[in-house]
């Protein structure tokens, strides 16, 4: 998220990236609460736990402060709603989220559904309390795996050398 030295000896000084992000989620939260930068900068954050805590106490400590002022600020309505899902005018699923709940629910949609539907809109309505956390994604495969080779401006070289005798 927010970067303040690419340097090594930051944890002399009990600082560190992710303190950084904690501190500065704390103020856009103060100053900015409506600000579309705050959610991406907690899964930002999220995302950096390794094992289930970040990198030291100093970091669990500045990152749960801020996370609990995120949570006392934007989930203080338990949810309690039913999300819906279109493309264009077809109907594609719904599923109802009462209280808290780390699951999660996905709607699938077959490519080739997608594909007649061509430039339509995916619709996603949310009817009661509470707020939606939602991802859109796309997986698929080319119709022929035997794909032209591409140039955008760039190579990659791979060289092998030994370690001990690098003759």
């Amino acid at each position: 998220n927010f970067t303040t030295s690419y340097k090594d000896g930051n944890y002399l000084l009990l600082s560190s990236d992710r303190r950084v992000d904690g501190v500065m989620l704390e103020s856009l939260i103060e100053e900015q609460p409506t600000l579309d930068l705050i959610p991406k900068i907690v899964t930002g954050l999220l995302a950096h736990r390794k094992a289930g805590r970040w990198l030291n106490t100093q970091e669990n400590g500045f990152i749960l402060l801020a996370l609990d002022l995120y949570f006392q600020t934007y989930e203080k309505v338990t949810p309690d709603f039913v999300a819906r899902a279109w493309l264009g005018n077809d109907y594609a699923g719904d599923h109802a989220f009462k209280g808290r709940t780390t699951d999660y629910f996905q709607i699938d949609i077959p490519m080739k559904d997608v594909a007649t539907h061509d430039k339509q809109d995916l619709t996603i309505e949310k009817d009661g309390k509470g707020r939606l956390y939602y991802r859109v994604g796309m997986t698929y495969a080319p119709a022929s795996l035997k794909l032209e080779p591409a140039d955008y401006g760039f190579t990659v070289e791979r060289r092998y050398e030994a370690v001990d005798d690098p003759k």
